[in-house]
């Protein structure tokens, strides 16, 4: 059987997005209470990401989703972490939100702090496995917002995607220079 590079870098890939899933799921968490998910898109699912980004780049004149949109179509996969922003429970000890408690966050509308760096945590145990495993990857919010207005995802409160590739060089950098704005 000859498996030629392109099959291969695919399998490597998706192989590396399921350990990458693993990662998020084994880091350490605010009380050891696990509020992340993660999903893997590719192929269909990927496309109509990448067509939700477009189209909230229209209606919303912004371009830099517009951008993001286009760099994504260079992607193999990509790894969507998100978190419900559930109060962590340690109240008045913690007042990282910026209320004297968790009950006052809630009645005030706001976020815990915890699950976010929670979030971020578990991004950087990701990211640790792809770059151990030489697979392009970049951390974008946009793709993750996108996320958030379709799908399993509308009930998470924070969506970061991961784009994942594996090319010869890293289709997710030098954005300005391939497709101009900054953000």
């Amino acid at each position: 059987m000859v498996i030629n590079s392109k099959e291969s870098e695919t399998s490597a890939v998706l192989m590396t997005a399921d350990l990458m899933a693993g990662a998020v799921r084994t880091a350490p968490k605010t009380k050891g209470i696990d509020r992340l998910d993660t999903v893997i898109l590719n192929h269909e699912d990927l496309d109509r990401l990448v067509k939700k980004m477009e189209q909230i780049g229209v209606e919303r004149d912004l371009e830099f989703f517009r951008r993001d949109s286009r760099v994504l179509q260079e992607a193999t996969a990509v790894l969507l972490v998100a978190v419900k922003a559930e109060p962590s429970g340690l109240n008045e000890i913690c007042q990282y939100c910026g209320s004297k408690n968790c009950e006052s966050a809630l009645d005030e509308g706001k976020r815990c702090a915890f699950t976010s760096i929670d979030l971020g945590i578990a991004i950087g145990s990701a990211l640790s496995i792809s770059n151990n495993n030489y697979i392009d990857s970049r951390v974008m919010f946009s793709a993750g917002r996108a996320a958030r207005e379709y799908g399993p995802f509308k009930k998470y409160d924070q969506v970061i995607a991961i784009a994942l590739a594996c090319k010869g060089k890293n289709p997710f950098f030098d954005r300005v220079e391939q497709f101009g704005t900054h953000f």
